[in-house]
Formats: structure tokens, C-alpha cells, sequence
């Protein structure tokens, strides 16, 4: 009877944490406070956003995580290039790109409350409860000819 743990939203949020603040830790070790600053600009830029969309459509973390990663690489650069070329300040387009998609982030958030839930994660599902319907299935067919046969 061994099943997947249900992991609840304040575990997910922990685990997030503990992985950003061992990569943090790490970047300030190797490359001191801009190191630091770096990390923490990339996270916030590039991951953060991207999380919080793909976290709210239904995905399992780790779905949600991978995502975001190469969601935002290719998102947030195009956006933050295409919106440099508008403005004509780098460092106002990065701003501005961050704004654009928290701003999308928090409506997603309301059109998901709003209109639907989401579909349970596949982590929710319990591995015992799909082995047993497995056997029933072999145990319980009715014709003959489809039934498994027993070993002597």
C-alpha cells in the first residue's frame, strides 16, 4: 500500500524556498553580493512571473516549474527586447516587462477563479488505488475466454 504523499500549497511554497535559498547561499559564496544580487534579479525577473501563470493552469509543481524556466527564457527576453526598442531604456524594458507580467500573472489568477477550477495534479492520485482497479479488472472479467488463468 505505498502511495503518493499529498503535498499541500504551503509545502510546495517550502520546497521552492529551500531550493531558491540553497541556490542564493550558493551564488553568495562563489560570487559575493553581486553574486547575490544577480540570483536574486533572475528569479524575480525571469522565473517568478512564468510560476505564477503556470502555477494557476492546472500543472503539477514540478510541471510548473520546468516550465516557467524555459517559458521565461525565450517570454521574458523577447518581451524585454521588443519593449527596450519602444522605450529606449534597457533597464526601464526590464521593468516594464516585469510590471506586463505580474499584471498577466494576477489576471489569470482572477479569470481561473473566476470562470473554472483547475484539474487535479497527477501527484494527487494514489498509486494503490490503480494497482486495485488493475486487479479487479483481471480478477473480475466475466467472459471465459478473457479471464487470466491461475498458476499452479
Amino acid at each position: 500500500m505505498i502511495g503518493l504523499v499529498k503535498t499541500t500549497g504551503s509545502d510546495k511554497i517550502r520546497s521552492i524556498s529551500a531550493v531558491a535559498t540553497v541556490f542564493a547561499l550558493l551564488f553568495l559564496a562563489i560570487f559575493q553580493l553581486t553574486g547575490l544580487r544577480t540570483f536574486v534579479a533572475l528569479f524575480a525577473v525571469f522565473f517568478l512571473p512564468m510560476y505564477l501563470i503556470t502555477s494557476q493552469l492546472g500543472f503539477s509543481t514540478l510541471e510548473s516549474v520546468v516550465l516557467a524556466i524555459f517559458l521565461s527564457l525565450g517570454m521574458v527576453s523577447s518581451l524585454v527586447y521588443y519593449t527596450s526598442l519602444l522605450i529606449g531604456s534597457f533597464t526601464l524594458s526590464i521593468a516594464v516587462s516585469f510590471a506586463v507580467l505580474m499584471i498577466i500573472a494576477v489576471l489569470v489568477n482572477l479569470a481561473i477563479r473566476k470562470f473554472g477550477k483547475k484539474k487535479p495534479a497527477k501527484e494527487n492520485i494514489r498509486i494503490d488505488d490503480e494497482n486495485k482497479e488493475r486487479k479487479d479488472h483481471r480478477e473480475g472479467a466475466s467472459d471465459p475466454e478473457h479471464q487470466v488463468p491461475e498458476q499452479s
